[in-house]
């Protein structure tokens, strides 16, 4: 059985979501705060990204673990490695 957290794929769109909906309002509002106070604020950013690094990180960890077994999604990990190949 297969479950959506064994998959890169999961792990790269979860990173994707992290980082953006941590850093939305940060980017959104950096023209309107001073600068004093995004400098106290932009650690943030900083955070998030890491996060998402981490993120990254498990997904490519899994892609060895993935090309082992075969699962439902092979077509699309396919797609990733050649996509100039139609699905």
């Amino acid at each position: 059985m297969l479950f959506i957290y064994n998959t890169s794929m999961f792990w790269i769109i979860l990173g994707f979501l992290v980082y953006l909906a941590g850093s939305f309002f940060i980017y959104t509002f950096a023209d309107e705060i001073d600068r004093e106070d995004l400098d106290k604020f932009w650690f943030i950013t900083f955070i998030f990204n890491a996060i998402k690094n981490i993120f990254f990180s498990i997904a490519f960890s899994r892609r060895e673990a993935k090309d082992k077994s075969s699962s439902s999604l092979s077509s699309y990990d396919n797609y990733f490695k050649n996509p100039y190949n139609p699905l």
